[in-house]
């Protein structure tokens, strides 16, 4: 079976971005709940790339207050969290599988 070593490497690794991720979470909600609905429809176009033009992005960008920009950077930073959450459980399975098909457990 996998090393101890490894195991709580991994095993620490995932509580830490688990915790990273509820903390980002939470002050989403906060962001979210303090943006205007119709605004956050806007944002959510933008971050998933709907405003194309290069005119419109930079209006749009110009146009974003602090709480906006913040909440931008938190889905970027839950979206980073998140693939690296995956990657570690990937991993993860990758080693106990390449252990257990080499005799190990």
């Amino acid at each position: 079976m996998l090393d101890q070593e490894a195991h709580e490497l991994f095993s620490k690794m995932a509580q830490e971005l688990d915790q990273s991720i509820r903390e980002l979470d939470c002050f989403e909600e906060q962001l979210v709940s303090s943006v205007d609905g119709e605004r956050l429809d806007e944002l959510d176009e933008f971050w998933n790339g709907s405003i194309t033009a290069i005119g419109e992005q930079e209006d749009f960008r110009r146009s974003m207050c602090y709480r906006e920009k913040k909440l931008l950077w938190v889905w970027a930073r839950l979206r980073k969290l998140r693939g690296l959450r995956f990657d570690v459980t990937q991993d993860f399975m990758k080693m106990n599988v390449t252990v257990n098909e080499d005799g190990g457990a």
